[in-house]
This record gives structure tokens, sequence and C-alpha cells, in this order.
């Protein structure tokens, strides 16, 4: 049963994070229908937001080996030149990107390389739209080495996302675009680059993962 409802999510493009999920939703839905007629439809909206909420989509990863992509879904907040711990005192780029919980909230590699080391860090849950988020916020940070420097990809926990997945292993080797993990709900996912790439996004976009280019190594 359990790996037949594993295929039937990934025919659908739903991630296998939001089995247990679905499950419920899908158990709470049955029961409205059956002891609360007049509640069902409110179950099967909880449950089409559900299964809207972890899908999967198919992404077109550009085949240019010197493009950078996006690492999530969303909308870019702000884009900025920071120094950030996981590099030490070196100067860097770095992207917000706000995903809402209409978007889908799996996260991508921006770039091929090797996992350098994984970060988590205990935080409050200010909503992810807040400045406090980006500095308080329980976190993972994932540090890509590369060719070209180290990329660095934090999921971030927002006010209603309290839990972060986050598949990656140090000494694992990537590609850009593959599935690195997800984020329950409303968050924030920041991508820190080399200040030499050249951006090819703006404050405000809309973003896809592993599919819009952020940048260019020239």
């Amino acid at each position: 049963m359990s790996r037949f409802i594993d295929n039937l999510l990934k025919k659908m493009h739903i991630s296998h994070e939001g089995k247990s999920v679905l499950m419920a939703g899908s158990v709470l839905s049955l029961v409205f229908f059956i002891w609360a007629p007049s509640l069902a439809v409110y179950g099967f909206l909880l449950l089409i937001f559900m299964m809207s909420f972890f899908r999967d989509p198919v992404r077109q990863i550009p085949d240019n080996p010197q493009v950078v992509v996006s690492p999530a879904d969303g909308r870019i907040s702000d884009i900025d030149i920071v120094r950030f711990d996981a590099f030490g005192d070196i100067p860097v780029r770095r992207i917000g990107i706000f995903l809402s919980v209409f978007d889908a909230h799996v996260q991508r590699y921006p770039f091929s390389g090797i996992i350098e080391k994984v970060q988590y860090r205990k935080g409050r849950f200010h909503a992810a739209f807040s400045e406090k988020a980006s500095q308080c916020n329980e976190s993972n940070t994932v540090v890509i080495g590369t060719d070209h420097g180290p990329f660095a990809v934090r999921q971030i926990a927002g006010f209603i996302a309290r839990r972060i997945v986050c598949h990656a292993k140090p000494e694992k080797e990537v590609v850009k675009g593959a599935r690195l993990g997800i984020i329950m709900f409303g968050s924030r996912v920041e991508l820190y680059i080399p200040e030499h790439i050249d951006l090819t996004a703006h404050v405000g976009d809309r973003v896809k993962a592993g599919e819009t280019i952020l940048g260019v190594i020239s």
C-alpha cells in the first residue's frame, strides 16, 4: 500500500514529504463526508490546498553550465552585499526569496558542486517577510563548493513553517536543479553567491526553483 501511494504521489508530481499530511487530510475529508456532509466541502478544499502546497512540478533545468538558477519558487524580496558567517569574512551577494503558502515549497540546488557543510541553527519563527526572519529564525544552511567559489542556500522557517527538511549530506556531489529539500508552509530562502557573478534577476521578480536564471558566470 505504501509503495502504491509513493508511486501515485510521484505520478501526480507531489513531494514525498507531503505523504503523511495528505493521508491525514484524506481521512479528515472522508470523516466529514460520512459524519458531517455539510462540512465535507471544507475538508475537500483543505485537501486540495495541501496537494497544491506539496506539489513538486517538473522543471526545465538550463543546460548552460555557467548559469545560476533559483533555489526556490517565490518572489525576490531583496538583493544586497553581506558578510555571512558560513564564508568567513568574505563579502558575498545575498538574494532573498519569499515563499507564500501558494508557492511550491521544494528547494533545488542552484549550481553543481560538492556539499562542504550543512549547518542547522535553532531560532525563532518570525514572519518570513520580516527583516528579523533572516537574522533570528530557525534555519538550515547548505554550503556548496564549486569551481567558481562557494555557494550557499539557506532555508529559513517562517511564522507558520515549523519544519525544515534537507536532503544534503557533506561531501555529496550534487547537480544543478536537483532537489535539496522542502520547508513546510510559508517561508524564506536565501541564496549566497560570489560578488563576481553577473546578476540577471531583480527585486520583485517571480522565480521558479531550478528553472529561473538568477545570474551568469562570465
